[in-house]
């Protein structure tokens, strides 16, 4: 799109002086010629077969010829200062006047003598130029007419500077933007830039992001080259991205929105569930120690329970925090692994890691994250551990999670919601589980995931 608003010039109306004269040398040539009879200064003698010239047919002539050189020149210089080229268009016209005006030079000179006047076959041959310029190239740019108007028209500013650094174009976009429309060149844009945003906006910028009252605006800055590779002019265009930082801000109120409600959720299945059965124990264990003859064996039991379930409680209380308070461990297998293991207390904990980690195993993170921690309170709540180990394997084809305890195990593994929840996460990115316990050897959970046919 740059090398469209490099085709884009800002055509300047004439000045009127300019419209004036011309309109002036016009009427002048066609009254003098009409009131000759009785002046005879443009034609000194008008006689069929003898014609001499009177001096104001001289003075037009050089007036007609500055002004079909200006026109020519004008047609050249617009076409090689930026461009390097001339197009066919513009070789036609400039042929149809310079042809009959060398003829007609020569003829005036007495260089080229001729008996039949050659003249009107010379402009007639210049209006055949025109009609083909006209017919075949089309006498306006209908590309640079429909470039500028859409340009003019869209809903982002455009500003061309010159090789001067003076301001060579517009639209009608910069003209409403307050602190820009009375801009001229590159100094005073950038000097409204920087007053405007209160920070500093370096003149050769490729790309900034400003706020202005409440508005954000992109610019982005590049340069049009000629065939030599000289710079020949310089595009800013300007857009509104307020829009934009709305939405990015909505988005984040969003996200923490439901940040606070899976935080609130988890709370109430966890920590919420834990404190239940813990305060259901203390009511049991405080009906026994009541009786008459209580039952030591089944008070310890039950605070037993109370102790591992706090345990767990807090292990779990732990982990929300740090996932409140650091979110780096979502960067990693790792990472998401030791903020477990960081929230432990009361049970000593180890991880063994083998192989290495890399962005083929981002995809499971958060999941292993879940299994792990409710792995952990498991073995916290239930099994009485007072070791736990953790491996991580890191396989070409797939990742494997070792989680070791040694609790008192049990004969029978009933799957719960915690168990479930585990094997669905690990089953929905096309994982498998195994869980095996023998009673007094503590409580293994396995968790593997392929690699390659997750990222398929």
């Amino acid at each position: 799109m740059v090398h469209a608003f490099c085709g884009v010039l800002r055509r300047k109306p004439k000045s009127q002086k300019t419209l004036r004269l011309l309109l002036l040398i016009t009427v002048s040539a066609i009254i003098l010629t009409f009131t000759n009879p009785w002046h005879h200064l443009y034609y000194s003698v008008f006689e069929a077969g003898h014609v001499e010239y009177g001096p104001m047919f001289y003075v037009f002539q050089v007036i007609y010829y500055i002004c079909i050189i200006a026109g020519i020149t004008v047609i050249c210089l617009k076409h090689t200062k930026n461009s390097d080229q001339i197009n066919k268009q513009s070789i036609l016209l400039i042929l149809s006047a310079a042809i009959p005006l060398g003829i007609n030079t020569l003829s005036l000179a007495g260089i080229f003598r001729s008996k039949a006047t050659l003249t009107p076959l010379f402009f007639g041959f210049s209006s055949l130029l025109i009609i083909i310029a006209l017919g075949r190239y089309g006498l306006l740019n209908i590309n640079n007419i429909a470039i500028r108007d859409t340009i003019n028209n869209i809903n982002s500013g455009v500003m061309i500077f010159d090789i001067n650094n003076n301001v060579s174009y517009k639209n009608k976009y910069v003209e409403s933007v307050p602190f820009l429309a009375s801009a001229a060149d590159t100094h005073q844009f950038i000097s409204a830039l920087s007053a405007a945003s209160g920070q500093t906006v370096p003149e050769d910028f490729s790309s900034v992001e400003i706020g202005v009252g409440g508005q954000f605006y992109n610019l982005r800055q590049s340069y049009c080259e000629n065939q030599r590779g000289n710079r020949v002019a310089t595009v800013i265009t300007i857009s509104n991205v307020t829009e934009y930082h709305e939405l990015a801000s909505a988005e984040k109120k969003l996200s923490l929105e439901q940040e606070r409600n899976r935080i609130a959720q988890e709370m109430h299945d966890s920590a919420g569930h834990t404190f239940t059965m813990i305060s259901s124990l203390a009511k049991m264990l405080r009906f026994e120690a009541e009786k008459d003859s209580p039952d030591v064996s089944s008070m310890l039991t039950n605070i037993t329970e109370i102790d591992g379930l706090s345990r767990s409680g807090v292990t779990q209380l732990r982990c929300t925090i740090n996932n409140l308070r650091d979110d780096e461990f979502t960067t990693s297998v790792t990472k998401a692994v030791q903020t477990v293991i960081t929230a432990v207390r009361g049970v000593e904990t180890e991880l063994c890691i083998q192989g290495n980690e890399d962005d083929r195993y981002s995809f499971c993170i958060r999941e292993m994250y879940d299994n792990c921690r409710e792995t952990v309170t498991n073995a916290l709540r239930y099994s009485e551990a007072s070791r736990i180990d953790i491996i991580l394997k890191f396989l070409d084809d797939r990742l494997e999670m070792y989680i070791l305890d040694n609790g008192k195990g049990c004969k029978k593994i009933s799957e719960h919601n915690g168990l479930r929840g585990i094997r669905e996460r690990t089953e929905a990115l096309g994982g498998t589980v195994r869980f095996s316990s023998i009673k007094g050897e503590g409580f293994n959970t396995m968790i593997k995931i392929p690699i390659k046919e997750v990222q398929i």
